[in-house]
C-alpha cells in the first residue's frame, strides 16, 4: 500500500515506480483521502507501507501534513513504514516532520528515500529546462532503483541530516503557511475554458465561473498543479509567472486528469 501526493507528477511518476518494482499495487492518493475523510486503513499480512510526497519549503504539503495527522493504520504486525520525497533542492528536516507526525499516529517510520527531481515552483523561481529536467529525471532512476532494493530487502536506511536542516525547515515552514494564500492567482484573458485546473487542483481551490477559474478557498496545497498544467499557460501567481517557464512530468500531460 502507498499513500502518494503530487502536484506535477514527481512523486506521482516515484509511486508508480515503486508500485511496479516492489508489488505493492494499492496506490491512495493523500488528497483524494482526505476529501473523502479515509483516515483509517488496515494493513495485510507481509505488506509494506509507503509514502511518496514532494518536499514543500522543507517540509510537507499542507495536505500530506493534514492527512498523516488524521491517520490510523490496523495491524496484526509490526509493519515496514517507508517514506519516499522529492525534492527540487534538498530533503531539508522533512522527514524528521513526517516521522514525527507518524509518532503521533503511533506508526514507527522504518526507512526514508530521497529522489532529487526537476524544480517547479514557479510562483518563485523558472522551472527547470526541458534539456535539464530530461538530465535529472535520468539521473533519479539511480536512486529509485536503489530504494526499490532496499524496500524489497526491508532495510532501514535514512536521509541524512543535521540541525541546521530541522531550524531551516521550521522558518521555511512559517514561509510556506504565508505563501499558501491564493490571492495573487489570477487568469490571462486568453484563457480557453477547459477547466483542467479545477479538475487537478487537489483541494477543490478552484472553480470554474462563465467558464473562467476563481480561487474560492483563501489558501491552497500551492502544489503550482494550476499553473503548469495550463495548457495554454494562462494561470499566473502575480506578474513574474509570465515570464517563466513550466514544468509536468513527462508522466503527465496538459490533457490528463
Amino acid at each position: 500500500m502507498i499513500f502518494y501526493f503530487s502536484g506535477t507528477g514527481n512523486s506521482l511518476y516515484a509511486a508508480k515506480y515503486l508500485a511496479e518494482h516492489t508489488g505493492e499495487n494499492v496506490l491512495i492518493n493523500m488528497a483524494d483521502a482526505v476529501r473523502e475523510k479515509k483516515f483509517e486503513y488496515m494493513q495485510q499480512p507481509g505488506e509494506k507501507i509507503g509514502f511518496v510526497f514532494p518536499v514543500y519549503f522543507g517540509g510537507m504539503p499542507s495536505v500530506v501534513a493534514e492527512f498523516v495527522g488524521k491517520f490510523r493504520l490496523q495491524s496484526d504486525e509490526v509493519p515496514y513504514v517507508y517514506t519516499l520525497v522529492t525534492y527540487g533542492g534538498k530533503a531539508g528536516g522533512s522527514v524528521q516532520a513526517f516521522q514525527s507526525a507518524l509518532d503521533r499516529r503511533y506508526v514507527t517510520l522504518t526507512a526514508a528515500f530521497g529522489v532529487k527531481m526537476p524544480d517547479n515552483y514557479v510562483c518563485m523561481y523558472d522551472p527547470a529546462t526541458e534539456e535539464k529536467a530530461r538530465d535529472v529525471l535520468g539521473a533519479a532512476e539511480a536512486d529509485l532503483v536503489y530504494a526499490v532494493m532496499q524496500i524489497n530487502d526491508r532495510k532501514n536506511p535514512g536521509i541524512p541530516h543535521t540541525m541546521m536542516d530541522t531550524v531551516m525547515t521550521a522558518g521555511m515552514q512559517v514561509a510556506y503557511r504565508m505563501m499558501r494564500k491564493t490571492a495573487s492567482f489570477k487568469v490571462d484573458n486568453d484563457c480557453i475554458g477547459c477547466g483542467l485546473c479545477e479538475k487537478v487542483c487537489p483541494v477543490n481551490a478552484i472553480e470554474m465561473v462563465d467558464y473562467k477559474p476563481v480561487w474560492v478557498k483563501a489558501e491552497c496545497v500551492h502544489c503550482t498543479a494550476c499553473i503548469n498544467r495550463c495548457p495554454v499557460h494562462n494561470i499566473q501567481y502575480g506578474d513574474k509567472t509570465k515570464k517563466r517557464g513550466r514544468y509536468v512530468h513527462p508522466i503527465l500531460n496538459p490533457e490528463s486528469e
